[in-house]
């Protein structure tokens, strides 16, 4: 957990990934959102309710972002 000057706090959490990529137009979602890992992965944490806003949310990850990406292990945090 990290504490906040306005006594909020934040909690940071990893996440396992295992995901195809056939179909997808990389990693990154900074071009085309729906279509990319990062997209779908931003679209289920805000269906789950994980995230409450997708620009709010501290995502970091490292991958390749050209199309068609699989990866297995990969761990991003949020």
């Amino acid at each position: 957990l990290e504490q906040h000057q306005d006594d909020s706090t934040k909690t940071i959490i990893a996440l396992k990934l295992m995901f195809f990529g056939e179909g997808f137009h990389g990693l990154s979602a900074k071009n085309t959102p729906s279509e990319t890992i990062e997209g779908k992965l931003f679209d289920a944490l805000l269906k789950t309710c994980l995230i409450s806003d997708r620009l709010l949310c501290c995502l970091t990850s490292s991958s390749r972002t050209d199309t068609g990406p699989s990866g297995f292990g990969k761990v991003v945090s949020l």
